[in-house]
């Protein structure tokens, strides 16, 4: 036990173990009901417009929403977006991910550090790298049982409104590309992330029937209808 907390606190280490710290600070507040599990979250719709029910204020000139809302290029935004749910964010509170992964960042780092013999400080930001890759895709695994318990709890009733309704394609998609379509309602924009049934391309600018949503992937399904 002592040799693991000396290890812990080493230089090699110090950065995981902080970090590991911090998530352990952050639970027993939680617990201790000081803050919402959900205070500290990152909900990428707000930052990106990318989620599938981001509100967007209607004064921002239309050639911005296609060319990248409020500054981001459209193709950056899809890109980011598959990235983020690719590794389950957005579809878990961020700080359960991030408990999910900072716990393997310490415990790879411990371990690599000790077998390699290493108490070299800058070998150790260097073996950082490889571990941080490595423990985003072990995150990934320890997160898909709580993708489709947090769906259910985190429901938004929105959801439901958008079944059923027509869409404009502002990124092409089809049945494995993702794509993003939008839905003016009530004086706001609704951006759906959005896929085709099989064998269906969508171009930019093609209206769509709004299908079904689903819910493990986070996207909804559309069909191509007349303007």
């Amino acid at each position: 036990m002592n040799d693991l907390l000396e290890a812990a606190i080493s230089g090699v280490n110090i950065i995981p173990t902080s970090l590991l710290i911090f998530i352990l600070v952050y639970w027993l507040i939680v617990m201790m009901g000081l803050i919402d599990m959900k205070s500290i979250d990152i909900i990428p719709d707000h930052d990106f417009h990318m989620d599938v029910h981001t509100d967007v204020d209607t004064d921002i000139p239309a050639k911005e929403i296609h060319t990248g809302l409020h500054g981001y290029d459209a193709g950056s935004v899809s890109w980011i977006n598959s990235v983020l749910v690719f590794f389950n964010l957005g579809q878990v509170p961020f700080m359960v991910f991030m408990s999910f992964f900072i716990l393997p960042v310490w415990v790879i780092s411990i371990l690599s550090n000790h077998y390699l013999g290493n108490s070299s400080f800058l070998m150790g930001l260097l073996l950082l790298i490889p571990i941080l890759v490595i423990s985003l895709f072990v995150a990934k695994f320890l997160t898909m049982p709580f993708v489709r318990m947090f769906s259910y709890l985190y429901k938004d009733p929105e959801q439901e409104e958008v079944i059923g309704r027509v869409c404009t394609v502002l990124l092409p998609a089809n049945a494995e590309k993702m794509g993003q379509a939008v839905i003016r309602s009530r004086g706001n924009t609704l951006m759906l992330n959005v896929k085709t049934s099989d064998g269906e391309s969508l171009a930019k600018g093609k209206n769509a029937l709004v299908l079904e949503f689903k819910k493990d992937k986070n996207y909804y399904v559309v069909q191509e209808v007349e303007a």
